[in-house]
């Protein structure tokens, strides 16, 4: 059995569904935190209690003239995203550390009313000092949720397992893999590939550290660590099992509608789109939409989902019944969590008392 170094391992466990945010916020960063309009200092940030502030392109994503000059490389089928993006973002999630690493949209939109459905994201946010695991993120308050239910339910493991099932048919019968494990395999490459081109692309310095965003990764990792970053696939999945490992549904589902433009989307941008990564054929994707399908789930929308990208917190449709700005699932597993112990010592009082 192969050990790995513990850096590595919070890596690749703590990483949680779509990634997550690792290390300490920079102090400054939480020191600019105001509660109306910036001032004069080079970035600033919604406060915690109010997500209705104007918010700039530049204030969400650069800080200082020598970030502002930084081209980042974009995830295949992406382009930049605006100032109206990122309100979305904050509309759809509430959550404001994804909003500073935002970096791209799907170039075409599933979303009948053209609000972008997922996010692409900066693995070392040049204003946050921190690392993420996952590149996508799926921020479409219906799909978030529903694809919820989907993971609760178990798809993501019967995925597995067949997987599995056809790993040993195919070993055994000594041909080649599936169609599904080789295009997930292949996934994971360009994740891969993407996550090394956004790091090793600028030899920007970061901040007061004058580290570039590898050696920010190689600091808080190590060296192995910081190679098992570089190399981690989909929603940062383990590279080097060989297995092919659906992690997370949502990050897969980002991925689709990332990768697989369609003529009967709206466009979201008019910019030229890099082909490469894009595919018209996403096998991983379909499973979850057929799935979503059968249980009367349009990847599309409802007449009123729109309701949440504007700025409500929570609507009611006849379609799909309730939609709302969804928790984070780390959060939701915490609660979980921490209810199954409390059951758990209300069982043993009860006992102790019999």
């Amino acid at each position: 059995m192969r050990i790995l170094p513990a850096s590595i391992l919070i890596v690749l466990q703590v990483s949680g569904c779509e990634g997550a945010f690792y290390g300490v916020p920079n102090p400054s960063y939480l020191n600019m935190k105001t509660k109306g309009r910036h001032s004069n200092s080079s970035y600033s940030h919604y406060a915690s209690s109010s997500f209705e502030n104007t918010y700039s392109q530049e204030d969400a994503l650069l800080s200082g003239s020598k970030q502002s000059t930084r081209k980042r490389p974009q995830f295949p089928g992406a382009v930049p995203v605006n100032s109206t993006d990122i309100q979305t973002l904050l509309h759809q999630t509430k959550q404001e550390n994804p909003a500073n690493a935002v970096l791209g949209k799907p170039s075409t939109c599933q979303c009948r009313h053209g609000f972008p459905q997922a996010f692409s994201l900066d693995p070392v946010p040049f204003s946050q000092n921190r690392l993420i695991s996952g590149l996508l993120k799926l921020t479409c308050p219906l799909l978030v949720q529903r694809i919820d239910t989907l993971e609760d339910d178990g798809f993501m493991e019967q995925i597995n397992l067949k997987l599995e099932e056809e790993a040993l048919t195919t070993q055994h019968e000594k041909r080649s893999g599936s169609l599904l494990a080789d295009f997930i395999n292949h996934s994971h490459k360009i994740h891969s590939s993407s996550r090394k081109a956004l790091l090793l692309s600028s030899t920007d310095s970061f901040g007061s550290t004058d580290l570039s965003p590898y050696q920010i990764v190689e600091q808080k990792l190590g060296k192995r660590g910081a190679q098992y970053f570089m190399d981690a696939g989909v929603a940062g999945a383990n590279p080097s099992t060989g297995k092919p490992d659906v992690k997370c549904l949502h990050a897969w589902m980002a991925d689709y509608l990332f990768r697989t433009p369609t003529d009967e989307v709206i466009a979201c941008s008019e910019r030229d789109v890099s082909k490469s990564g894009v595919t018209n054929d996403h096998p991983m994707g379909e499973l979850i939409k057929d799935a979503l399908l059968n249980r009367g789930v349009d990847i599309t929308g409802t007449d009123n989902c729109y309701q949440i990208c504007s700025g409500l917190t929570s609507i009611s449709t006849s379609q799909n019944g309730s939609v709302s700005v969804p928790t984070p699932r780390n959060k939701q597993l915490k609660r979980r969590i921490r209810a199954t112990e409390r059951r758990r010592r209300l069982h043993k009082v009860r006992q102790s008392e019999l």
